[in-house]
């Protein structure tokens, strides 16, 4: 069996080495006063779930040797100097459960590059960031799970992180479009299909188009016809025109409307879809119906609709309301000029919501459900 060799230096300035097998499963070299280290003998290492760096001198780290390492899970960095670390590298560790890095002297840290793992411990002071198209992926509960800060008395802190979002303008002028293509792209090619409309929300919103980021569909689409040769620019207003291309089907055969501002269109080359938009719209509320079951009315058709959504918001109502929060609710709508319909069923049946998906309706309800949890509190 073959000799791995991981050399590192002393606090003395001497070199000294640690020797494992090439297929060992776990790289154990704590407590090893380690200063600096070459993790590039682990590229070959594929075999290594475990990498354990804890209660060392570690002032700088590069991951790079880590890179696509398909069976790592582990990484703990606990009780060293590091002051940066930059995570990207790990990127392609689709395996990575937990990361360790409590008890150094980092002051910020980029979690975009592995938004999916489990875990993620860092020191309380550590300010997290992340690019803007996971703004609405990772969600304050996502974070309280994923982003664990520790006191520095070991103790957990207990209040959900705070994400400082990396805005893609900013990030452009700071290490140019090629790459911030690439970290959407890789952000992209990780989102489960579940969570398809709240990245694309946070794409298109990141690149200011807010009036657009109601398109429901797959989000790998907006970025099809981009590429890393042209200029931001260009690239933005390619990405904008196929934007607006999808949401012409889409309102076409009868989606959502839901996100769209066509105040804001009106001056873009958006505008043309406003007339549809609107009837789309108009078409929602006439068709709207809510069932009624023992005393209890369910709202989801209603917060699927662009209206419904804004009166049910501003009435901090749930998925579901009781006779006198229905009262109010039938008031809006009355205003409005719409009688909204209203049917006493034995079971619940929701409507045939064939042309949104499946993760815009989580998106929606998900949304809902905290105007309930607000309510209760």
């Amino acid at each position: 069996m073959s000799k791995l060799v991981i050399r590192y230096v002393s606090p003395h300035g001497r070199q000294e080495e640690g020797k494992f097998k090439s297929d060992a499963s776990r790289i154990e070299l704590s407590m090893r006063a380690v200063i600096d280290i070459d993790l590039a003998p682990l590229q070959n290492c594929n075999h290594l779930e475990r990498l354990e760096l804890s209660h060392n001198f570690i002032e700088t780290l590069d991951l790079k040797p880590l890179r696509d390492m398909g069976s790592l899970q582990v990484i703990r960095l606990r009780d060293n100097r590091l002051t940066d670390l930059d995570l990207w590298p790990l990127h392609n560790c689709p395996n990575l459960v937990e990361i360790e890095l409590t008890e150094n002297r980092l002051r910020t840290l980029d979690v975009t590059p592995i938004f999916t793992c489990s875990l993620l411990l860092t020191d309380s002071s550590v300010v997290i960031t992340a690019d803007s198209i996971l703004k609405h992926v990772l969600t304050p509960e996502k974070v309280m799970a994923q982003f664990q800060s520790v006191r520095t008395d070991r103790t957990a802190w207990t209040a959900t992180p705070v994400v400082i979002w990396n805005d893609y303008d900013t990030l452009v002028k700071k290490i140019g479009w090629p790459l911030v293509i690439r970290r959407m792209k890789s952000v992209l090619s990780k989102i489960p299909k579940a969570d398809w409309f709240g990245v694309q929300k946070g794409l298109l919103e990141s690149l200011n188009m807010h009036e657009l980021s109601g398109l429901d569909t797959d989000p790998k689409e907006i970025l099809a016809d981009v590429s890393e040769e042209e200029d931001f620019e260009s690239s933005r207003e390619r990405v904008y025109d196929r934007a607006v291309e999808l949401l012409a089907a889409q309102v076409e055969q009868g989606g959502p409307t839901l996100f769209l501002d066509v105040l804001k269109m009106q001056d873009t080359r958006a505008s043309r879809l406003i007339p549809s938009i609107v009837q789309q719209r108009k078409t929602e509320l006439e068709d709207l119906e809510v069932q009624t079951l023992q005393g209890t009315t369910f709202l989801h058709s209603i917060w699927m609709t662009s209206y419904g959504f804004d009166v049910l918001s501003a009435l901090d109502c749930g998925l579901t309301a009781n006779y006198e929060e229905m009262k109010q609710v039938k008031a809006a709508f009355d205003e409005a000029g719409f009688d909204l319909a209203q049917r006493r069923v034995p079971s619940i049946t929701h409507p045939n919501w064939d042309n949104t998906s499946r993760s815009f309706r989580r998106f929606i309800f998900r949304l809902a459900r905290s105007h309930t949890g607000r309510k209760r509190e």
